[in-house]
């Protein structure tokens, strides 16, 4: 049983959909029992590897895009005689780098937030429904 609740009619809870055969397992799909809405929910796994991977990867380039930064900044500092062309070209991609990385991080947590979002559903009361 789900824990999902329905964010559409606030009523029913979200059961899950069977998958196709050709259908990837990045998404888990529910369907509402009360009124039929669909959600599709990003899997925790698939959560947790966008944000650990992103957090590393993030780092790393974050390590190499510093020491490519120190070495232009001492080549132009002391106007040593040196081809900045490769530098700034290492400087550029480390850049869009950390720019995925960074998308992947804040994907992960739309995710995370959209997990949190159908946990925290408010339920109606159905005592009190008005006809």
């Amino acid at each position: 049983m789900s824990s999902y609740r329905c964010r559409k009619c606030k009523n029913g809870i979200l059961i899950a959909a069977v998958q196709g055969h050709n259908e990837t397992e990045l998404t888990e799909t529910y369907e509402c029992d009360a009124c039929g809405h669909v959600a599709v929910i990003p899997s925790r796994m698939i959560i947790c590897s966008q944000m650990v991977t992103s957090f590393i990867g993030g780092l790393i380039t974050a390590y190499l895009f510093i020491e490519q930064l120190s070495i232009f900044v001492t080549v132009v500092q002391f106007n040593i005689e040196r081809n900045l062309t490769q530098n700034i070209v290492l400087l550029v991609v480390s850049l869009l780098f950390l720019a995925g990385f960074g998308y992947t991080l804040y994907t992960g947590m739309q995710g995370l937030a959209k997990r949190k979002f159908y946990l925290k559903a408010p339920q109606r009361n159905k005592r009190f429904r008005a006809s």
